[in-house]
Parts: C-alpha cells; structure tokens; sequence
C-alpha cells in the first residue's frame, strides 16, 4: 500500500489550474514552491492577459492557492 501511495505522489505535478468553465468565471492555482517553477501570479498573467483581481490568496511553507478574475479585454472585471 506504501509503495502505491509513493508511487502516486512522485506523479504528481507541481502546479495545478482549474479552468473556467465561461469566460467571466475564475482560475484556481495552486502551486508548490519549488525554484525554476512558475508561481501563481506568472500562471495568472498567462492566464488573464488583459489582467485580473485577486479574489483570494492562501500560503504556507510549501504550497500556494491563488484565485482570480480575469479582466474582460477592455481591462474591466467581470461583475
């Protein structure tokens, strides 16, 4: 059972991304601290070119969840 358990954690990969489902719904990233890893706000930009709001952040030692709103083209949140 260790063995498996192990052997699913090292598949895992460091930075996670939900999707929205439309275009004016949110991102979720969670992302592990890691050097050479892209952090959350990076994924974000890459994400919401035209920018976005942060509509939440929580941190610890190891791991990063960051939730957006992208802007709409013309730079305005979604509402």
């Amino acid at each position: 059972m260790f063995v498996l358990v192990a052997a699913l954690l090292g598949g895992c990969i460091t930075t996670e991304s939900v999707p929205p489902a439309k275009g004016d719904d949110e991102y979720v990233f969670a992302c592990e601290k890691v050097a050479g890893e892209p952090s959350c706000e990076t994924l974000a930009e890459h994400a919401c070119p035209d920018g976005f709001e942060t509509l939440s952040s929580e941190q610890d030692f190891e791991r990063k969840e960051l939730r957006v709103r992208c802007n709409k083209a013309d730079g305005s949140p979604y509402q």
